[in-house]
């Protein structure tokens, strides 16, 4: 990708070695890759609500989308399994290699349900995906979907799409959500 964006600018780099990377984009991607994982950091907002949840006896799951190395490299930047139980994060590319689905497919919801030991009518999920978590909470058939819209107001449902059970800008205001489900 690298070679390709430096060539696209009429950039030459003679070190290129078949089909290596050349220096350039060797370090160009170095850079990207360990830069873009330094910000991969939950907010002490989402460590401490994790923490009261799981101290509440909520059992919480992580559904992630996309490639396996890529997801995986952000849960270990993130330091997601001193959070979460490891063995409770469903990463969307392992399960297509072993012949499963991604989100929005129901089986990857009803999966975390079975680590967590629960029905999909007891699980809420949330996220920020209308069309990846809402949908897919929907498809499954989970408690209620909720929709964290953290940009202001700015992202509308669209008209014919996935409606979520709960609307939050912040993930801060999910435990009164949850105390109203369980009401």
């Amino acid at each position: 990708m690298w070679s390709k964006t430096l060539q696209n600018q009429g950039i030459t780099d003679n070190e290129n070695e078949g089909d290596q990377l050349t220096t350039i984009s060797k370090a160009m991607q170095h850079c990207f890759t360990s830069t873009r994982l330094q910000h991969f950091q939950f907010a002490p907002t989402v460590v401490d609500l994790v923490s009261q949840l799981k101290s509440s006896g909520y059992k919480i799951a992580i559904i992630t989308n996309g490639h396996a190395e890529v997801q995986r490299s952000k849960l270990v930047a993130c330091a997601a399994h001193d959070l979460f139980n490891p063995d409770w994060i469903v990463v969307g590319g392992e399960e297509i290699i072993n012949g499963g689905n991604e989100k929005p497919h129901p089986s990857i919801f009803t999966k975390a349900c079975r680590l967590v030991d629960c029905q999909p009518a007891e699980a809420v999920i949330v996220g920020d995906s209308l069309k990846c978590d809402v949908q897919g909470g929907i498809n499954a058939g989970l408690a209620a979907t909720v929709w964290v819209n953290n940009n202001d107001g700015e992202k509308k449902v669209p008209v014919g799409g996935p409606v979520p059970t709960y609307i939050v800008k912040c993930i801060a205001e999910l435990p009164a959500v949850l105390e109203e489900l369980e009401k």
